[in-house]
């Protein structure tokens, strides 16, 4: 009998060796394989700025490391919080692939959370192996690597606060977990400072879970509001905002109110669509840009929120239309770095459009099983497990969907911190629904 357990111990030691190897080999190829299909493998680093958003990265990342002068990158200051610029203008000091580097290992580092968060969830190797396949397989994070954007960065911190719910669950409900967890949430904010909602959201749900050692719950919610608390610092200090970014108005302005003024004027589905809302936006980015310049970004943020205010009230029927229009084209596109130069690119934007497709589905199921479970009459709602990975992941996956709504033209950038998530939900749900198959109540 002890050498049945000895060696069935010793298979499964294997295994955990094994998988996790193999998982790495193939994301690395695989990883290589459709980057070089998009620009050749010693080009990669020119990729990293091509994109606007990209610079006002750098812009304030140089000026907290006093390579900039304030009043040069003002405009970067305000929309893009410390840490992933703090990141990216170091690495820029260490090597051109410093960046690309560091968001490679980000982006593994989120394949083995996914690997071994769902071998606790269903103790099989091969079930979990499978799904962190589907995972790695995904293109579009793939593409956002090469890009000096938060999408990577933000996708592992989601990523990795799900995985610590699910080893607090597994692993014998330890508060390092918790910490661990909104920690990452903490950072999350301000990488993506719409996230500060979902973080603010997460305190309250430690809180509910935290088990004993309150003293350490306090010096834990400090620690962690440290972050947001430095940023909203320099908000403060540098343009007197009890804000931690301007980012939310900038969208509104730039991009939702453009498409709402389109709608009005009855020109969504015009043949020259594309070039009235370019005409839109620029007169509202020049709007904005005086009236920050004249007036300050207190009254220019105040107006940009009253005009927003003022439209639904007085056309409430455009403004949800405008907002689910955006919402679904954000959910529904491919992925815009995937197409620089290959003559695959066709391929890769069919298969990525079809994976953030296929992305929106998987959440429907998974809230279509959630609410099966609840509608049982002896369910696994009370148990913690089952409340709080369904909670956590409805939460974040809802916010991102709903945020998206105020942007346009982005392709599936909105959606990639949470494909990881997602699959990771849909995971739980199936096993959740295989178990209660497997033992009725």
């Amino acid at each position: 009998m002890d050498n049945k357990f000895e060696k069935s111990q010793a298979i499964r030691d294997k295994k955990n060796i094994l998988f996790p190897i193999i998982l790495v080999l193939l994301s690395t190829c695989f990883f290589y394989y459709i980057n070089s299909s998009v620009e050749e493998f010693d080009l990669w680093p020119t990729l990293k700025f091509k994109t606007g958003d990209s610079k006002t990265y750098l812009n304030t990342g140089n000026w907290l490391l006093n390579k900039a002068k304030f009043t040069d990158v003002e405009g970067s200051v305000a929309t893009r919080p410390f840490l992933y610029p703090f990141i990216l203008a170091s690495a820029e000091l260490l090597h051109p692939w410093a960046i690309i580097v560091f968001q490679f290992f980000l982006w593994i580092a989120q394949i083995l959370l996914v690997y071994y968060s769902a071998l606790l969830i269903s103790q099989s190797h091969i079930a979990s192996f499978v799904l962190t396949c589907f995972c790695l397989s995904v293109l579009s994070p793939i593409g956002m690597v090469l890009h000096a954007l938060t999408e990577t960065m933000s996708s592992f911190l989601l990523t990795f606060y799900v995985a610590t719910i699910v080893f607090y669950i597994k692993k014998g409900r330890r508060n390092i977990f918790l910490f661990l967890g909104m920690l990452s949430l903490s950072l999350l904010s301000v990488v993506k400072p719409s996230y500060l909602y979902i973080f603010l959201f997460n305190i309250g749900t430690i809180t509910f879970l935290w088990r004993k050692r309150y003293s350490f719950l306090i010096i834990s919610i400090f620690i962690c509001l440290w972050p947001v608390f430095f940023q909203y610092r320099i908000m403060k200090e540098k343009f007197n905002l009890n804000k931690i970014s301007i980012i939310g108005t900038v969208a509104i302005n730039d991009y939702f109110l453009s498409y709402f003024e389109l709608k009005k004027r009855g020109l969504v589905k015009n043949k020259d669509s594309k070039y009235h809302i370019g005409g839109i936006r620029k007169l509202r980015r020049n709007y904005f840009f005086n009236m920050k310049k004249s007036e300050g970004y207190v009254t220019a943020v105040r107006k940009i929120k009253n005009e927003l205010i003022l439209n639904v009230k007085h056309y409430p029927f455009e403004v949800i239309s405008t907002f689910i229009d955006l919402t679904v084209e954000n959910c529904t596109q491919a992925s815009h770095y995937l197409q620089e130069k290959t003559n695959r690119d066709y391929l890769y934007t069919i298969v990525s459009l079809w994976q953030s497709r296929g992305l929106l589905l998987i959440n429907i199921f998974s809230v279509l099983f959630f609410i099966l479970t609840l509608t049982k009459k002896k369910n696994n709602l009370l148990k913690k497990d089952f409340f709080v990975i369904n909670v956590t992941a409805y939460a974040i996956v809802l916010f991102v969907y709903i945020s998206s709504g105020v942007s346009i033209g982005q392709g599936d950038r909105f959606l990639v911190p949470i494909y990881f998530v997602s699959y990771l939900w849909f995971f739980f749900q199936i096993n959740m629904q295989i178990a209660d198959y497997s033992h009725p109540t």
